[in-house]
């Protein structure tokens, strides 16, 4: 939280009620609002006269979206929401410069200007990490023992002295380069090989 707003955490729970809302990320912050942009004409930001404590939070609902909202610090008997903003899925956070950042809207394109960079990184590097779309989980697949040295060269081992093998148990590796065994292997033995191959 921004050393602006200590001791101010009563006025955020009375704007946002912690049974409603999870709030992860507070910093000091002003709104800029702009026109869409195009080739020809670059962005005319203007500030909004909105300032105070932005919050980066969602709703403890089941699917809760995340938001933004901007409370007014200046109200002392009970902090106000002056500015609400659902994130839609997919919205692109951007970092135009350590101190300002900015998104699209549906009707305008909205900025945040911050006093403190670092304030305005940790709030920058929340953000991004917390929409980022989940990366996709793989069934985690089986790697042979073999490995790339079978295309490469087939291993070789020379046969015992006449007279001087007895064969007591069997480990080996099939065509397809898993572990096979036979009944007398000991089961402790498997799952160290199997466990060497992860």
């Amino acid at each position: 939280m921004s050393p602006r707003y200590q001791g101010l955490e009563h006025h955020l729970a009375a704007a946002l009620p912690s049974a409603s809302y999870e709030i992860i990320c507070t910093v000091d912050g002003r709104l800029y609002h702009a026109a869409f942009a195009s080739a020809r004409k670059p962005a005319q930001w203007a500030p909004s006269g909105l300032q105070g404590m932005l919050v980066f939070g969602r709703d403890r609902c089941p699917d809760g979206g995340y938001w933004f909202r901007l409370i007014d610090p200046e109200v002392r008997t009970k902090s106000k929401v002056v500015w609400a903003y659902s994130i839609q899925k997919g919205m692109k956070y951007e970092k135009d410069k350590p101190f300002f950042h900015s998104f699209a809207g549906a009707s305008r394109q909205y900025g945040f200007r911050f006093d403190d960079d670092e304030e305005a990184d940790v709030f920058f590097d929340t953000v991004t990490k917390t929409l980022a779309p989940p990366k996709p989980v793989t069934p985690k697949k089986r790697r042979s023992l073999l490995g790339a040295r079978r295309a490469s060269a087939p291993l070789v081992v020379s046969a015992p002295a006449q007279g001087s093998f007895t064969h007591l148990a069997h480990i080996s590796i099939d065509e397809k380069g898993f572990l096979e065994a036979s009944e007398s292997v000991n089961p402790e033995w498997l799952l160290v090989l199997e466990r060497s191959e992860t």
